[in-house]
């Protein structure tokens, strides 16, 4: 079956802050309370009276994790201003511990002060909770605290299946929580004054019919237009040189990297070849132009998404959950609007998605007021205050007990534009737990093969004879 995702259909709705709530009302302990769309959740934990400066210290009365005596926890995130928003809303909901919670903007992905790479290096000087790529928590599960089995409990209600099964398979130390992936998009504003029929949606999949396949965008006839002043130059700047991006092309006719398993990335398969053939479709369009309107080279295919909201330069694109879209249309005056992709001969083509997920440093001097805070994360109201106030779109499963409100017409857009994108396989090598499966993709010089596929130095059928020569070399020598 194919490792589709499916977001879940609840965050489309705007629901009541209201009546999601910030805190449990009290109840006895030891009894549940059923809700309609989740799993019956069970209060009572071992009780602790006193932390100890080792384990997580659950109160059974308040219902919740003691703080050390004199902790002050700091939270990692990606951006000031949830990073704001969090302590703000802390110092509300807990006045007792108001200015006990700080935040640090150290970034998500791995470095020497940032991810998980930042818990093994600064240790105790970390973060005490942070936000971390989900995927490189591979091989450095020793730098996380393993949770108190309220969050394993959590975990089961709130985090996607599909990366709770991986991450916490050995023991609960992370929960998945927004999505870092991409999204297609198209500049409304653009389009119309381009004479582009943008209101009519007669099967209701989000795109309008005009350009809802590949095959009706590449009859546009857009390149070499001029659109406030400028020639556009390029129709959608489809990435070559960049193998995270490139993906959604080479799914074009079905391929879904390690379907079968993490030492069968698939590249023998015609699904794949099928990719690159639509690669070479894409590259006899004349849609992609340089400034002397001959056909772009591959070599000049690199990332350049961002022009596309900074800058109107193409009328379609990919836009990631990271970007600002609320400062693009101010400064733009452009309507973006957000969709799955159009289809290819009948085929969805898929972006990657990867997740963010809080973890609690393993180091960490106070991890009981640390689990407290990624408690207090995991709530309905401090979910919606973190989606208000960053780019981010929560990476939850339906029915998820700390369901954000979403109110922004634009984020359930977005939402429903990633319903079908694939997940990147967060597993390890069946002989190496501290190898990615994608360090492989990565690895094997793949875009050189879509390069030549676009320049025509390359066949289709060579260029995947020749990644998966690669790719056995790669595993050959790596597991």
């Amino acid at each position: 079956m194919k490792k589709l995702i499916a977001l879940p259909l609840s965050l489309l709705l705007v629901l009541s802050l209201a009546a999601c709530g910030g805190e449990a009302t009290e109840r006895p302990t030891g009894t549940t309370v059923d809700r309609t769309t989740v799993d019956p959740v069970t209060f009572g934990y071992d009780d602790c009276e006193t932390p100890n400066g080792n384990d997580a210290c659950w109160d059974n009365d308040a219902r919740r994790f003691l703080f050390e005596p004199g902790a002050t926890i700091t939270i990692g995130v990606d951006n000031d201003n949830m990073g704001e928003a969090l302590v703000e809303k802390w110092n509300a909901d807990f006045p007792a511990l108001a200015g006990r919670l700080v935040f640090r903007n150290v970034g998500s992905t791995n470095g020497e002060s940032t991810g998980v790479q930042g818990f093994e290096v600064g240790q105790a000087e970390a973060a005490d909770v942070a936000l971390v790529i989900t995927d490189e928590i591979i091989g450095r599960e020793i730098n996380l605290l393993p949770l108190h089995p309220y969050f394993e409990d959590l975990a089961q209600r709130d985090t996607l299946p599909a990366i709770n099964d991986v991450i916490n398979g050995r023991a609960t130390i992370a929960l998945t929580a927004f999505w870092d992936g991409m999204f297609f998009s198209w500049n409304e504003t653009m389009l119309r004054a381009l004479g582009v029929n943008v209101d009519v949606d007669s099967n209701s999949d989000g795109l309008p019919d005009a350009f809802d396949t590949w095959e009706e965008i590449f009859a546009l006839d857009l390149a070499g237009q001029e659109y406030k002043g400028k020639q556009i130059l390029e129709v959608f700047p489809i990435s070559l040189d960049e193998p995270w991006s490139a993906y959604s092309s080479l799914s074009s006719q079905g391929f879904v990297i390690f379907e079968d398993g993490p030492t069968e990335p698939g590249f023998d398969s015609p699904e794949f070849l099928g990719g690159l053939e639509f690669i070479q479709t894409f590259s006899e369009q004349g849609q992609n132009l340089d400034e002397t309107l001959t056909k772009k080279a591959a070599s000049s295919m690199v990332w350049r998404w961002d022009a596309y909201l900074n800058d109107e330069a193409y009328p379609f694109s990919l836009v990631g959950t990271w970007q600002n879209v609320t400062v693009a249309k101010e400064t733009t005056g452009a309507t973006y609007r957000f969709s799955a992709m159009p289809t290819w001969e009948g085929n969805q083509l898929r972006p990657f998605s990867g997740t963010k997920a809080f973890a609690v440093n393993g180091y960490t001097p106070n991890p009981s007021a640390a689990s407290e805070v990624l408690r207090w994360l995991y709530t309905p109201s401090t979910m919606s205050s973190m989606i208000s106030n960053s780019s981010y779109l929560p990476a939850l499963q339906e029915g998820a007990f700390s369901t954000p409100a979403i109110f922004d017409p634009v984020k359930a857009e977005q939402t429903n534009g990633m319903r079908f994108n694939q997940i990147v396989p967060a597993f390890a090598l069946p002989n190496d737990p501290n190898q990615r499966v994608m360090n492989l993709y990565y690895g094997i010089g793949v875009t050189d093969y879509y390069k030549g596929v676009w320049e025509g130095t390359f066949t289709p059928e060579e260029a995947q004879a020749a990644i998966v020569e690669a790719s056995d070399a790669w595993l050959e020598a790596n597991n």
